[in-house]
């Protein structure tokens, strides 16, 4: 573990490497420490215990002060405090379901009907899949290949996937802001992947068109 880390303190002080790909090298690893954590919920767990325990002292204290309005009224300022207070992880994901990544509510009358709304994960499927293909074929390299377990590959493998998860991110998006197609989602999932399809064979025709040139 220790060598890791030298190995990676060597990478990002080597000033023979360019400051743009040492300040790759800085994200990938920022990054990969916030999937590790997401994953194993490191800061998480103690994020909840600090909040119960900060939460429970502050309840002791309201009984204590429940006499003493200008007190209590302070320690009623804490806990609400405390109780709105969010992880980082849970303030990042309500940012993302605040952005309109789903169709409105049609509202006929008192009805409300949503059983025509677009699910988001074919959405993102139909809309980006060769690059989903890659992100899953980039995830089992390590296991797979010794030397791509290297520091230097992994921190390469790691900036790719930021940068396709980005770019899945604002396709999806932007492909969410066309509307129904006749009211029938699979439409909308057939022009997807026409336009996914398009992409992929203008990027592929543009590089070898410029391998021959």
């Amino acid at each position: 573990m220790l060598t890791d880390i030298k190995s990676l303190l060597d990478i990002f002080l080597d000033k023979s490497k360019s400051i743009s790909r040492r300040t790759a090298i800085f994200v990938s690893v920022i990054c990969f420490a916030i999937i590790t954590d997401y994953v194993f919920n490191i800061s998480y767990n103690i994020y909840v215990t600090n909040k119960l325990s900060n939460l429970e002292k502050v309840y002791k204290l309201k009984i204590i002060y429940k006499t003493d309005t200008v007190q209590y009224s302070n320690l009623i300022k804490i806990e609400d405090r405390l109780l709105k207070k969010q992880h980082y992880i849970d303030y990042a994901f309500s940012k993302i379901e605040s952005l309109n990544y789903t169709d409105k509510i049609i509202e006929r009358g008192n009805i409300i009907n949503n059983s025509k709304a677009r699910s988001g994960f074919w959405m993102l499927i139909t809309s980006n899949y060769f690059l989903v293909i890659i992100v899953i074929m980039l995830l089992f390299v390590p296991f797979f290949d010794k030397k791509a377990r290297s520091i230097e590959v992994l921190v390469g493998i790691v900036t790719t996937l930021i940068i396709i998860t980005i770019i899945i991110i604002i396709t999806t998006w932007i492909l969410f802001q066309i509307p129904l197609i006749l009211d029938y989602p699979i439409l909308n999932y057939f022009l997807n992947a026409i336009i996914h399809t398009l992409f992929i064979w203008l990027f592929y025709k543009m590089s070898k068109d410029k391998t021959n040139y």
